[in-house]
């Protein structure tokens, strides 16, 4: 496979800048690349993207679609979590930004009964 969708970066709980991924890759061979962002989430933590750093890092990625289109494709996605009572719905953060894919995933657990983020 010379192509890689879970690539994370300095929005959320990556190292290095977007653009610093994409020139990577294209180093490496690889054909396409998609950042899978940490979607924000309705409460304080260090590993998803920030809520007000979301339109940035849309734009960031499709900026640097364009200006690589000729050398790799960079496709936006998210990696979205399922938490019981604080998941927004994933569809409307792929209509909202136009995302090219999703990963779902669960990271965290709430015990049992609990509504309660302090839970997790």
């Amino acid at each position: 496979m010379n192509y890689n969708f879970h690539t994370h970066s300095g929005f959320d709980d990556g190292k290095q800048a977007i653009e610093e991924y994409v020139i990577q890759a294209i180093d490496k061979g690889l054909v396409a690349i998609g950042f899978s962002g940490h979607q924000p989430l309705p409460f304080e933590n260090q590993w998803s993207l920030p809520k007000e750093d979301y339109p940035e890092y849309i734009a960031e990625v499709r900026r640097l679609r364009e200006k690589y289109k000729d050398q790799i494709d960079v496709y936006l996605g998210l990696e979205m979590d399922y938490i019981p009572g604080f998941s927004e719905d994933f569809s409307g953060f792929r209509e909202e930004a136009g995302l090219d894919y999703v990963i779902g995933s669960v990271h965290l657990v709430i015990k049992p009964g609990s509504t309660n983020k302090d839970d997790i």
